[in-house]
């Protein structure tokens, strides 16, 4: 088989591009890696919806879940409407299966009050933890509700005798989800236009 200068060209263009595709692929987990590895880089994900109905309030809830890309031990969500309580636990599920973990944060603030505070501990990136708050009306007529988070991890350093924290966010829980449209507004005429 004969090649041409125009074929040579094509097939180095081509491994060049290959190449570069598959250094940039090595790359990315390096980099990525590299952030986890420092807490206060870290990045958090997260959404609200509507919560279920608590057993003995008539409170609505909000229910809330994100996961960050390495382990905490604290978090902070900061709704911009007053808390007017609280669940008494944040849950930790796996990311890859779905299933419950045994880690659990307590979760306390002062009500009504502005922030929900919760300590605990997981132990890796890829948990997602869940939990739920009280507020004064439906989440879904809340326009303003969009939390924000704030998440905490802390270590002792043996040899120092010394606890080290690390604070990233805050994040944006954004828009209460699965909330119905709002529907259209009808615009009335004006009288003057009707009998033109």
């Amino acid at each position: 088989m004969h090649t041409t200068g125009n074929n040579r060209r094509t097939a180095a263009t081509w491994l060049a591009a290959m190449l570069g595709a598959l250094g940039l692929a090595l790359a990315l987990p390096a980099a990525s890696m590299a952030e986890e590895s420092n807490p206060n880089n870290y990045s958090c994900w997260g959404h609200i919806k509507r919560g279920a109905p608590e057993v003995g309030s008539e409170e609505p809830q909000v229910a809330y879940a994100f996961h960050c890309d390495g382990p905490i031990t604290g978090y902070e969500i900061l709704p911009r409407v007053p808390v007017t309580g609280v669940g008494a636990n944040g849950e930790t599920k796996s990311l890859a299966t779905g299933l419950p973990l045994t880690d659990l944060f307590s979760c306390s603030g002062e009500f009504p009050g502005i922030a929900v505070n919760c300590v605990g501990a997981t132990k890796e990136g890829g948990e997602e933890i869940e939990g739920e708050f009280a507020i004064e009306h439906n989440a879904c007529k809340e326009k303003d509700l969009e939390p924000l988070l704030t998440i905490v991890y802390a270590v002792y350093e043996e040899e120092k005798k010394t606890v080290t924290q690390a604070i990233s966010g805050p994040f944006g829980l954004g828009r209460t989800e699965g909330c119905p449209k709002p529907k259209p507004k009808k615009h009335r005429r004006r009288r003057h236009e009707r009998r033109r």
